[in-house]
């Protein structure tokens, strides 16, 4: 019988074995691995050998007792199935990873937070992003009760006690309703996102407003509710009555509109856009794809990244300040649907 033995672990290198290496004290070698800290470059090339010849890496976990900063951002995404979401997941990710942050990923609907908000405050995260239309001011609220610093990207937070970073939704709205009217378009409808959205809500009001300013009647308003399911549903709904169906149809994101376009196209057999335009909200990255060719007013995902890491941050550096909201600028993008 062959009697196996198990492995010795080796106990973890700590910051005074690589001091005892470099020959240098154990607070130079805090300075080391400390952004911004003051060390001299002989001192720094010291260091460097002896952690890299032993493998060392500092413990964030006892760091973030002394600091009180875990360099943990936690971002809570209530949609995944959102190629938008997706997309900005991806970048937010990557560009928070590389200013030396660690990223949490909380998924709800934002009905029960009481969860993650336990979760978050456990793990002493720095600061919170959430990253969705659907999510409710009450988390928000509920963060900022607890002292988190909170950014939310793509709504406004209702109560206003904290700030955003939204696209210029009522603008966009606007753009598309002019685009229409000026290629003869006449009867309009909006496929609705959620209702509690203040992105839905905006783009709603830009959009029948501006109908209305150009001598046209308001559009017929049905629910999508950010589903592609339900805006399929909607729009088999709006052409069951051939005499009234609407010839331009603004959704009010990309993800719904290209359900609504395979909808028109291999349910009801009709013709995009010669017997109906149809424009999104977003430009996500289905939106160009040939078989779609989506018009859709962009929300320019970079640049909304940026700005609500940068918002994000000035707020952990100073957490009595207060903060405005941005709006940044988007563009028509004119494609083959309208």
């Amino acid at each position: 019988m062959k009697i196996r033995h198990q492995p010795v672990l080796s106990k973890p290198i700590k910051a005074i074995d690589v001091a005892q290496l470099a020959g240098v004290s154990q607070s130079a070698v805090s300075r080391y691995f400390t952004a911004g800290a003051s060390i001299s470059e002989k001192t720094r090339v010291k260091v460097k050998a002896a952690a890299d010849q032993l493998g060392y890496q500092p413990n964030a976990i006892a760091r973030s007792l002394i600091t009180s900063r875990s360099k943990i951002i936690a971002v809570v995404v209530g949609y995944f199935a959102n190629p938008f979401y997706a997309q900005a997941l991806d970048k937010l990710c990557r560009k928070l990873s590389a200013r030396g942050y660690g990223v949490l990923i909380f998924e709800t609907d934002g009905k029960d937070s009481e969860p993650q908000v336990e979760q978050m405050l456990a793990y002493r995260v720095d600061g919170v992003l959430l990253l969705s239309a659907n999510l409710t001011s009450k988390l928000a609220s509920r963060l900022g009760l607890n002292g988190i610093p909170t950014v939310l990207m793509n709504r406004r937070d209702l109560k206003g006690v904290n700030p955003s970073v939204v696209a210029d939704n009522r603008k966009g709205a606007c753009e598309i309703a002019k685009y229409l009217s000026s290629k003869g378009y006449k009867r309009f409808a909006f496929i609705a996102g959620l209702k509690n959205s203040s992105t839905n809500r905006d783009r709603q009001k830009g959009f029948t407003e501006t109908l209305k300013a150009l001598g046209h009647a308001p559009p017929v308003v049905v629910s999508g509710e950010y589903d592609p399911v339900l805006a399929s549903a909607a729009v088999k709904t709006l052409f069951k009555n051939k005499s009234e169906c609407p010839d331009a149809l603004f959704v009010a994101n990309d993800h719904m509109a290209c359900a609504v376009l395979d909808t028109l196209r291999y349910h009801l057999k009709l013709k995009v856009p010669q017997d109906v335009a149809v424009v999104g909200f977003d430009d996500a990255p289905t939106a160009s794809w040939l078989s779609y060719g989506l018009t859709t007013y962009s929300q320019p995902v970079n640049h909304m990244v940026d700005e609500a890491i940068s918002l994000l941050v000035d707020r952990i550096a100073k957490p009595q300040q207060k903060f405005q909201t941005r709006t940044v600028p988007g563009e028509l993008i004119i494609r083959t649907s309208a």
